[in-house]
């Protein structure tokens, strides 16, 4: 991995590298922007300059260029995350009650539960684009947090800076939160923290307040098919998968699921049951624990996503705009806008966004589907 082969980001790329060039690395970044943008990508690729004993380095003003030698890409081009001075966060499972703290970040898990977490950071560190998802997990907590302050008050004998990188950092807890301020209030020498996030306001704002803001753009549509292809990614649903990407590889990857059509079909019937003015509770309840029963965050989330979007091509319509993402549907997009174009389809949306964010926060997926459906008759009804 270099800076070329992260995807699009050169007005970020070009942020970091002119800091490392002038010696105005900060103590702390916040990484904000969608999921699947190269936010973790550019994480990685920066602790590697941090990290590289000989970088390369071309001033040229504004384009000036820092780059990690061949030899150092070499050796760690599919397993930086190993790097002595590089500590992944992200959520993993509670360890075992009274299970003794051998002081690393893995002490108290099963040999199945570390094996899953090695095999998860294997895959990032050959695919920063790769989403780390582990069983059983919630949640940064903050005996992570702490553990980390231990590994930071030991002498660093290796060269470079210490890179502390928060994967979803939204997901710390609020014990972490708090014990994660400290440390970066007080941050220890040659220690770089790197918080990565979508949802920036579930961030503590002192915590937000003490980071640089790096702000990171949709990707263009060509440079998601170009990932695609490369990966051997079935594209010939592009013209499908593009607009619901939104600009993120991640997206664009659920997307392009063979199963994404089915979803989709059962999420419109869901709004489509949910909106008749008499008998819908038993078949949307029932539709809607067809996704929910498979105790999928994930999964539901996508499927509202599915119902947002639609919202959103209906709103367009009801203004003559006709750029939609679902161009199949545009006969059954044009009635809806008939018949329910002078009610408030922005509420709508909004009410779908926030019960995504609900879901989020682990609150009942079939409780929240029902009250948004319930929500929305009272938008449309």
């Amino acid at each position: 991995m270099a800076w070329t082969d992260v995807i699009g980001q050169e007005r970020v790329k070009q942020i970091l590298q002119n800091t490392f060039i002038h010696d105005r690395v900060a103590s702390s970044y916040l990484f904000v922007g969608n999921e699947g943008i190269g936010k973790d990508a550019l994480a990685i690729e920066f602790a590697k300059l941090l990290n590289c004993p000989d970088p390369i380095i071309n001033e040229n003003g504004q384009n000036s260029e820092a780059k990690i030698s061949d030899e150092f890409d070499k050796k760690y081009k599919s397993s930086f995350l190993s790097h002595p001075n590089i500590i992944s966060v992200f959520p993993i499972p509670a360890p075992k009650a009274g299970s003794k703290d051998e002081g690393d970040l893995l002490s108290g898990l099963s040999e199945d539960q570390v094996k899953e977490i090695q095999d998860e950071l294997e895959k990032k560190s050959k695919d920063p684009y790769y989403k780390i998802n582990i069983s059983g997990t919630l949640a940064i907590r903050v005996s992570q947090v702490r553990k980390i302050k231990q590994i930071l008050k030991m002498s660093n004998v290796n060269r470079g800076k210490r890179v502390i990188i928060l994967f979803e950092a939204h997901l710390m807890n609020e014990e972490a939160s708090n014990a994660i301020l400290k440390s970066i209030e007080e941050p220890s020498e040659n220690t770089i923290f790197i918080l990565i996030t979508h949802s920036p306001e579930f961030i503590l704002s002192t915590i937000r307040s003490r980071c640089q803001l790096i702000r990171f753009d949709p990707l263009k549509d060509e440079h998601i098919k170009e990932y695609l292809i490369k990966e051997g990614i079935d594209t010939s649903n592009l013209d499908f998968i593009l607009p619901f990407a939104q600009g993120s590889i991640t997206r664009a990857i659920e997307f392009a699921d063979d199963e994404i059509q089915k979803l989709r079909d059962i999420s419109l019937d869901i709004l489509r049951n949910g909106l008749r003015a008499k008998v819908y509770r038993e078949k949307t309840i029932e539709l809607i624990e067809e996704i929910t029963s498979l105790n999928d965050r994930k999964l539901t989330i996508k499927s509202i996503l599915i119902i947002a979007y639609w919202l959103q091509d209906c709103l367009k319509k009801s203004s003559n705009n006709n750029l939609i993402i679902n161009k199949d549907q545009e006969d059954i997009i044009e009635k809806f806008v008939q018949n329910f174009g002078g009610k408030n389809i922005s509420k709508a949306i909004i009410e779908c966004e926030e019960s995504i964010r609900m879901i989020n926060q682990n609150v009942n997926q079939t409780l929240v589907y029902l009250s948004l459906i319930i929500k929305l008759r009272r938008i449309f009804l």
